[in-house]
C-alpha cells in the first residue's frame, strides 16, 4: 500500500514503491493477449503477470509474463501458499531502456534460475531480445526470414513484432494461429484395408 505524504495544508500526495510508465503497461496488455490464443489451444500451460516468483538461490522477481507447463501435466512450477515455485519456460520483460538490469542482474537471475526462455521487449528501440538457455548459458534467437520469432519451447507460439509495436490485436492472434495450425500433429489416418 502507497503510503501518504503531506505536501502542504491541505495537498497530499503517494509515494508508491516503483511507478510503471503507460507504454509499460500498454505493452504489457498486449503481450497477454498475444499469448491468450496460445494459452486457449494449449490447455495444459498456465500464466501469470507481474505476480512473484520464488526461483532457486532465494531470488523472488515479478516478471511482466510468465509461461509455463502446468504441474499436473509434467511441469516443473509447483504452487506453495498461492506463489509459484520453480522456474516457468518462458519469462517477458518490457523494458523502456535497453537497461543494463535486463541485460545484467536478470539475465544473470534468469539463466541461474533455469528460466528456459527469457525475451525483452524495447519499445524506445523497437527491439525484442528472445533468449533460449542452451547448456547453462542464454543464446540470442534471431527472428526468421519473414522477421517473426518462434518459441523453441512452445511449438507454434509466433510474435509478429510488427503486430506488437502497432498494438494489432488481430494479428498477433493471427500469428499464433498459423503457428499452432503449422505445428499441429496431422490426426492419424485410419487405415482401410484393401479388396482384393
Amino acid at each position: 500500500m502507497p503510503e501518504l505524504h503531506r505536501r502542504g495544508a491541505d495537498r497530499w500526495s503517494r509515494a508508491f514503491a516503483f511507478t510503471v510508465s503507460n507504454t509499460h503497461a500498454d505493452l504489457s496488455y498486449v503481450v497477454s493477449a498475444w499469448t491468450a490464443p496460445y494459452l486457449i489451444a494449449n490447455p495444459r500451460l498456465r500464466a501469470g503477470a507481474n505476480g512473484t516468483w520464488h526461483l532457486p538461490g532465494q531470488n523472488v522477481p515479478q516478471p511482466d509474463l510468465a509461461l509455463w507447463i502446468a504441474e499436473k501435466h509434467g511441469g516443473r512450477v509447483r504452487i506453495v501458499n498461492d506463489y509459484p515455485v520453480g522456474a516457468p519456460e518462458l519469462i517477458i520483460e518490457i523494458s523502456k531502456t535497453a537497461s543494463a538490469r535486463d541485460r545484467g542482474s536478470k539475465l544473470a537471475m534468469y539463466r541461474e534460475g533455469g528460466v528456459s526462455e527469457y525475451v525483452t521487449v524495447h519499445p524506445k528501440q523497437r527491439k525484442i531480445v528472445w533468449r533460449q538457455l542452451v547448456n547453462g548459458r542464454y543464446h540470442e534467437l534471431p527472428a526468421d526470414e519473414d522477421g517473426w520469432f518462434r518459441s523453441r519451447i512452445f511449438p507454434g507460439l509466433w510474435l509478429d513484432p510488427e503486430a506488437l509495436w502497432t498494438r494489432d490485436l488481430a494479428g498477433l492472434a493471427n500469428a499464433v494461429a498459423k503457428g499452432v495450425a503449422a505445428t499441429a500433429t496431422p490426426p492419424a489416418r485410419k487405415r482401410t484395408a484393401r479388396r482384393r
